[in-house]
């Protein structure tokens, strides 16, 4: 096996597989595409409704779900303020 084959198996064959599959591996991406939208919905947020309070940044920051972040980006299209935005939360 040729070394550009060899680095093709263990990158992209058996083995990534088994590493895709791994909970632990699964937990790990979903924590940092959680951080990431949690940044960009609190970018967005700041933009659209002026920095938040540090109760109003203190709900935001709780949100950890991404089910919750799923609802936020939604949200954020029609809330008129930082408390409508947070409704719920």
């Amino acid at each position: 096996m040729q070394t550009a084959e060899l680095t093709d198996y263990i990158f992209f064959g058996d083995i990534n597989m088994l590493m895709e599959e791994s909970t632990t591996y699964q937990y790990i991406l979903s924590r940092g595409g959680d951080e990431r939208g949690k940044r960009l919905l609190l970018r967005q947020a700041t933009q659209r409704f002026g920095a938040p309070s540090s109760e109003q940044a203190s709900r935001f920051q709780s949100v950890n779900e991404l089910s919750k972040q799923e609802a936020l980006s939604d949200r954020i299209l029609t809330a008129a303020d930082w408390d409508e935005f947070l409704r719920d939360i």
